[in-house]
């Protein structure tokens, strides 16, 4: 054992001593002084080869008692420190534990003891699995703590080489697997471009334009909340798309099928024939009647006027020869309806004429007033 070490044993014998004498000044009179402490240091070998630095081992006496743990350097412990309060345990066995491996040697407590040469020998090497520490597999601290990304929105001018925006194109991003809604498309102007991809882990990375699926020349990184509103897209061999999507006008065939609903409604208006039955006209030219008024020839009957002859002035006596001979009655010479020529009365010729005019009349007036 070198100087070096001698020392160390010394300086650390030394200020174990004097911590327990300072924690036991206070201690009544009556108490039992502590126990002094024992020290191991010595060589560590493993399956016959020395231990790896970084493991740890400790001292146990029975299940009482377990001392601190000291490192293993260059295949070397040093100042294994065994200090039970327990008087107990003095002349008990210490067993050493090289992180689940026993060692083959054991040793008897004994206070006060200092043994620089107690060599270790291990059956084994521990597993390595408890070797890497698992303490930064524990620390994902930064999955407890997520960054909030906000959305990009762009706004800017379309260029299509050798031609003009296809009418109804298709504006997206992508950020890696995402793609973002399309954007609104004026002329050869687009806005309203947003790209919220709600992923902190897209942040810095490249976005992609695409024009009906034609990636554009001018790229961009995703930067959380950004704003640009005059980010010019220049795209190459962009398809114009033909004009087939116009069938879907075909749907017309819905105006017929209305149709034939209003022809049936409307066929029911032949009510107005009903209204025909005007024929109540024909009953009202029954006006025969009128004929029944025109037995006028009453006027015949009263044409009995001959009795007016027998007012006429008494025959004059003629000469027996006017008597014997037969003289021809004088011819009518006029006179009304075959009447004799007499002189009849101005009121007799007005009746007569009343008479046959008045029923004329009544019929004309009749048939004024049945109209």
């Amino acid at each position: 054992m070198t100087v070096r070490q001698w020392l160390r044993v010394g300086l650390g014998l030394a200020a174990l001593v004097g911590t327990l004498l300072l924690s036991a000044a206070p201690a009544s009179a009556q108490e039992q002084p502590p126990n002094l402490p024992t020290v191991f240091s010595g060589s560590a070998t493993g399956g016959g080869k020395a231990v790896p630095n970084g493991f740890t081992l400790v001292a146990r006496i029975d299940t009482r008692y377990e001392s601190a743990p000291v490192e293993v350097k260059d295949g070397r412990y040093e100042l294994l420190v065994v200090a039970p309060d327990d008087q107990a345990l003095i002349g008990q066995a210490v067993t050493f534990d090289l992180e689940g491996v026993l060692a083959n040697q054991t040793a008897t407590y004994q206070p006060g003891v200092v043994n620089t040469s107690f060599n270790l020998t291990f059956p084994k090497l521990p597993d390595p699995t408890p070797t890497p520490t698992a303490t930064p597999t524990l620390t994902p601290v930064p999955t407890a703590t997520p960054k909030v990304v906000f959305p990009a929105v762009y706004s800017g001018f379309i260029v299509v080489a050798g031609g003009v925006t296809p009418e109804g194109a298709v504006l997206v991003a992508r950020v890696g697997s995402y793609e973002s809604l399309p954007a609104r498309i004026e002329g050869e102007t687009f806005r309203n471009l947003i790209i919220d991809p709600q992923d902190s882990g897209l942040e810095g990375k490249t976005i992609e334009f695409m024009l009906n699926g034609v990636v554009s020349r001018t790229v961009d990184s995703y930067a959380s909340g950004a704003v640009k509103r005059d980010l010019t897209l220049v795209f190459f061999d962009v398809p114009t798309p033909t004009p087939t999507p116009q069938p879907t006008f075909t749907p017309t065939p819905l105006p017929p099928t209305a149709t034939p609903t209003i022809t049936p409604t409307a066929t029911p208006v032949p009510v107005s024939p009903t209204l025909t039955p005007v024929p109540v006209s024909p009953t009202l030219t029954p006006v025969p009647v009128s004929p029944t008024l025109t037995p006028v020839p009453v006027s015949p009957t009263l044409t009995p006027v001959p009795v007016f002859p027998t007012s006429a002035a008494a025959p004059q006596p003629t000469s027996a020869l006017e008597q014997t001979t037969p003289q021809a009655t004088p011819a009518a010479s006029g006179g009304a309806c075959g009447a004799p020529d007499v002189d009849a009365p101005i009121t007799t010729g007005m009746t007569n004429f009343l008479l046959m005019v008045g029923p004329l009349a009544a019929l004309g007036l009749y048939r004024r007033f049945r109209r």
